[in-house]
């Protein structure tokens, strides 16, 4: 998949600024530092109990985060070129898409670690079988995310990601009633859900990045998208570690099937907040277009 990616960036057009900004070396230390403690730490909490390294480490990125906010502050005001200026994630659309990839990316990440271990623990499927079972949900994904431009053009990238929203809630809700009464046909009737899941995951995640951007200026814009690649990584992170160590405390009370059900229900509240941040950057969008 990398050799593939790699040839396909070979057709990349690539674009250069004239008067290339200095990287601030000092806030890319800072928010390097912070990232991976953030995400080291809370991977390996759940699995150590949280002291004494993952809770250091959640210390370390606190007070390394904290000071990379400073020191962008400071880097504006001195007239330097901060890595995050603090003026491009004051605007709206901006950290309102941070927070949509952050809450998108925890979900998506936990819903696939919880049914890992619905289907290879509580099922005792083999990995491959677990593997192969999601595979309608991704095929759904990927021919959805090939027909997004064409339904952006039609609704609007937050229109779009409103009704990827509704779906998903609406796809959760099966996958929630799958596990609870499907037993052990459940890599069967997941199926059903799981097309619905799939095509509005990728309605909502397909304009994200596009809309984002198009509602920054343009010198930002590069920078706006990296912003929301990098949520993407610490919700993934955040989710597994925060959300996974939720299922667990399901698990041990109610069984794998009801927990993944009961998890599957979690998630719509982080779908509400994907769509409450999309319904801020239909404002935004409308507000540009008059």
């Amino acid at each position: 998949m990398a050799l593939a990616a790699f040839l396909g960036s070979l057709r990349l057009t690539e674009s250069r600024t004239p008067d290339p900004a200095p990287l601030d070396l000092i806030g890319a230390a800072l928010l390097g530092i912070g990232m991976v403690g953030l995400v080291i730490g809370l991977a390996l909490g759940p699995v150590t109990g949280w002291v004494p390294l993952p809770a250091g480490l959640l210390v370390v990125s606190a007070l390394a985060l904290a000071a990379f906010a400073v020191w962008q502050s400071v880097a504006e005001v001195r007239g330097r070129d901060p890595l995050i200026p603090p003026q491009v994630v004051r605007a709206p659309a901006a950290w309102v898409g941070m927070i949509m990839s952050f809450v998108f990316f925890g979900g998506f990440g936990t819903f696939l670690f919880n049914f890992a271990l619905t289907s290879q623990t509580g099922h005792s499927d083999p990995a491959y079988v677990s593997g192969l079972t999601l595979g309608l949900f991704a095929a759904s994904f990927l021919i959805v995310s090939l027909l997004v431009p064409r339904v952006v053009r039609r609704l609007s990238g937050p229109g779009t990601m409103l009704l990827g929203t509704g779906m998903q809630i609406f796809g959760l809700l099966g996958v929630a009633w799958v596990a609870d009464a499907a037993g052990r046909d459940f890599n069967l009737w997941i199926q059903l859900p799981g097309l619905v899941l799939g095509a509005g995951q990728a309605l909502q995640f397909g304009p994200l990045v596009g809309t984002v951007v198009s509602a920054v200026p343009d010198r930002v814009a590069g920078l706006s998208g990296g912003l929301i690649a990098t949520m993407q990584q610490a919700g993934i992170a955040v989710g597994v570690a925060l959300l996974g160590a939720l299922f667990h405390v399901f698990t041990a009370r109610f069984g794998y099937d009801d927990a993944f059900a009961l998890a599957s229900l979690t998630q719509i509240a982080l779908s509400l907040i994907f769509g409450a941040g999309a319904l801020v950057l239909l404002r935004v969008h409308r507000a540009g277009a008059a």
